[in-house]
């Protein structure tokens, strides 16, 4: 064999090496996603518009890869799905898992923004309780103007100049963060699930439902309770968050890739929502639902009473991780 054609072979065989040896483009970290609501529900819905598929079509450094809701994760497992990482990223309400991070079960009761509550420095303080309690960290709290809490009824309610309405002997479908105001207001609690609350209210066993606006619809609500009062109180206790392992195992890139999305997301999330509500409220109403709006001093003693007795209950309870004052002070604005 000539020089040339030695030289020749060898070079081409040094090419093959460098294409078999050289480092490939390093592909996109892939989480694993649930939600503990169905994937039609508003918040969820919002979820993917904002955030999962604009994270996904942009190409970025992380895919997200959708398991599913409920049907896969009940939500007694939410907690420790995270915690164990079998779950990388959940959205989800965070009262579904508040038997772990006790925090969960009050940070609705608020009424401060987004942006107000990232500067005051609650998200470090709250990152704590997350840690802490599934090891998971906060990536977004949504939704904030886009949902509010109301209450639902059959019966128009009495008002009260102690407490805006009287619900006394009402029984109403509650949860635990529901109970103290609902008691405040005279209401008797009952606890359902709410795929049971439709067959409740046919049945007499409930005849009401305290519920964040939207998505009454898609339970049928709206063909048994007659009444929604008004203000709206509260605000969405939904998170993004993250098993903590995991998202300390990411580049610095992938984590200000993802942390970024989620700002972006509560940025967007509220407005969004509220469209979806619109109509969702519009359909309430055109079904025959009236409004019960409370105004002036009846206003101010519902929003004091529902307000006030929570945050009542929070104070007594003794497995918070961030101190009670620091919870509320941050969190509600009088």
């Amino acid at each position: 064999m000539s020089d040339f054609r030695l030289r020749a072979s060898l070079g081409s065989l040094s090419a093959a090496a460098l294409l078999v040896f050289a480092p490939q483009a390093q592909a996109a970290t892939t989480l694993k996603v649930g939600s503990g609501l169905t994937r039609n529900h508003d918040q969820i819905v919002v979820y993917f518009d904002h955030f999962h598929n604009p994270m996904n079509k942009a190409n970025g450094p992380v895919k997200l890869n959708y398991l599913g809701g409920p049907e896969i994760t009940p939500t007694a497992q939410l907690g420790p799905a995270v915690k164990r990482g079998i779950l990388d990223l959940l959205v989800s309400p965070s009262s579904y898992y508040a038997g772990y991070v006790t925090e969960g079960r009050y940070i609705a009761i608020s009424n401060k923004g987004h942006k107000e509550l990232r500067a005051n420095g609650i998200y470090d303080d709250l990152q704590k309780a997350w840690a802490k309690g599934i090891n998971a960290r906060i990536i977004a709290w949504p939704y904030w103007g886009g949902t509010e809490f109301h209450l639902y009824v059959i019966d128009k309610p009495a008002l009260s100049k102690a407490t805006g309405i009287s619900l006394k002997g009402v029984k109403m479908r509650s949860v635990s963060l529901y109970t103290p105001f609902l008691k405040a207001l005279g209401a008797t609690p009952v606890t359902i699930a709410p795929p049971e609350v439709y067959t409740g209210l046919q049945r007499g066993v409930v005849a009401g439902v305290p519920w964040p606006e939207g998505a009454i619809t898609k339970y049928g609500w709206q063909k048994i309770v007659k009444y929604k009062v008004e203000p709206g109180f509260w605000r969405s206790s939904t998170l993004v968050i993250m098993n903590l392992d995991k998202y300390n195992s990411l580049t610095k890139a992938e984590r200000d890739y993802i942390d970024a999305a989620g700002v972006k997301l509560e940025d967007e999330s509220g407005p969004a929502q509220r469209k979806i509500i619109d109509v969702d409220n519009a359909k309430v109403f055109k079904e025959g639902v009236q409004r019960v709006k409370l105004e002036g001093d009846y206003a101010k003693a519902y929003i004091k009473t529902i307000f006030g007795a929570t945050w009542a209950a929070a104070k007594d309870d003794k497995k918070l991780t961030v101190p009670y004052a620091t919870l509320r002070a941050k969190l509600y604005k009088e």
